[in-house]
């Protein structure tokens, strides 16, 4: 899927389910004009770094670099694998926290809420018309 942002920024999604040797291989990558970074779920401790005026590099995780939002997602020292579970972990307790302390605290930026819900319900509808259309521009509705 191709993206314009009303920015005028560009993006692309791609999705297989099925592609032969990817088991669980989610990857983000987000590449700008300076450097890009791209993160994979199976590599999970590692963040790849790219660059056109220096060498590539891998930062790995290590709690001691993280900013005071990130630490609390991160339970094990550096050099320990924390992984899909963990992840799942850290959301189902933002999500049981996020409830004891109903809107005293902003809500983590972990959960979503029935806006993001159908934003995304938005975006998907808009795939499915772009694709049945023969791949053409689809807005995504404004208002959610």
């Amino acid at each position: 899927m191709l993206l314009r942002f009303d920015n005028d920024a560009r993006g692309s999604l791609r999705v297989g389910q099925v592609l032969p040797g990817h088991k669980n291989d989610l990857q983000l990558e987000l590449s700008g004009r300076k450097a890009s970074l791209r993160w994979r779920q199976e590599k999970q401790n590692e963040l790849w770094i790219g660059r056109h005026d220096a060498a590539n590099s891998i930062v790995t995780k290590d709690p001691a670099l993280l900013s005071l939002g990130a630490l609390p997602y991160a339970h094990l020292p550096a050099g320990h694998q924390e992984g899909w579970a963990d992840a799942f972990a850290n959301v189902i307790r933002d999500i049981y926290d996020a409830i004891r302390s109903g809107s005293a605290v902003p809500r983590p930026s972990t959960l979503c809420t029935f806006a993001d819900a159908t934003r995304t319900a938005f975006v998907l509808e808009a795939m499915l018309a772009s694709a049945a259309a023969g791949g053409v521009w689809t807005d995504v509705p404004d208002d959610v």
